[in-house]
């Protein structure tokens, strides 16, 4: 019976040690070859620590710290949107729907559109720029009033008489009977002319003599030239002159 080798013996064919659990290590230039193979350096590039952490691989030691301070900014960016939008809401709420009924919003569709206005608004908060509120609710509104009036001319309704939530909404509080009358008849007969007239000549001069906006702001607006708009609101002016004095002159004289 052949007597066993050594465990540290040298296997000549092989060029290779036995450990005691029968597996080979390489040694001489067959080690060096295998070390030389890149499959087996340990050379590599090891990805930095950050990345393996944002992999979540390993836990930064940092990284409790930076998720806390990334929600705490959250909150803050949270609540600066609210507050900016309630105070659109306070500031501009009044505005908005005046606006909107003078460019002959059916009553009934006036609220609703109000909403519409300011959902616009919150939906696009971040890019409207700080000072530039009021002209962003304006131009929305043209939109809102114009979709509002086409709908209303597709169901052929009749159109609305303003009634005494005009007033509770747009007028000082506890003015006199009598001043309160007076505003309602101004007030009535303004939304006739305004209703009276064309679509484009009732918007620059809603925009220009009521919502004090400039020519230049309008054709903005608009997506008109600026002489168009001078060209508009002349004639405006020229009707409503015209339809104010035939709608307020006594009955029988007009």
């Amino acid at each position: 019976m052949p007597k066993p080798l050594p465990l540290t013996q040298m296997d000549a064919r092989s060029g290779a040690t036995v450990d005691s659990q029968g597996a080979t290590a390489l040694v001489g230039s067959d080690h060096d070859a295998m070390l030389a193979d890149s499959s087996l350096r340990t050379d590599e590039p090891v990805p930095p620590r950050y990345a393996l952490a944002e992999s979540g691989v390993i836990c930064s030691s940092s990284g409790s710290e930076d998720i806390n301070a990334a929600r705490h900014r959250a909150v803050q960016l949270s609540a600066q949107r609210d507050t900016r939008l309630r105070g659109l809401l306070q500031g501009h709420y009044k505005e908005v729907w005046r606006l909107l009924r003078r460019l002959g919003t059916p009553l009934g569709d006036l609220d609703d559109c109000v909403g519409q206005v300011f959902l616009v608004a919150s939906q696009k908060l971040e890019r409207i720029e700080i000072g530039r509120e009021r002209a962003f609710l304006s131009a929305t509104a043209l939109y809102v009033a114009s979709h509002a009036r086409r709908t209303h001319r597709r169901r052929r309704e009749v159109p609305e008489q303003s009634d005494e939530t005009e007033v509770s909404c747009c007028v000082d509080p506890m003015p006199l009977p009598d001043e309160v009358a007076d505003r309602k008849r101004l007030r009535d007969l303004l939304e006739q002319i305004l209703a009276s007239m064309s679509d484009d000549l009732r918007i620059v001069l809603v925009l220009f003599e009521l919502e004090e906006m400039s020519g230049a702001e309008i054709a903005v607006h608009l997506g008109v030239p600026l002489g168009t708009v001078k060209s508009r609101l002349r004639r405006a002016r020229e009707q409503f002159e015209e339809r104010m004095n035939r709608f307020s002159a006594p009955p029988g004289t007009r």
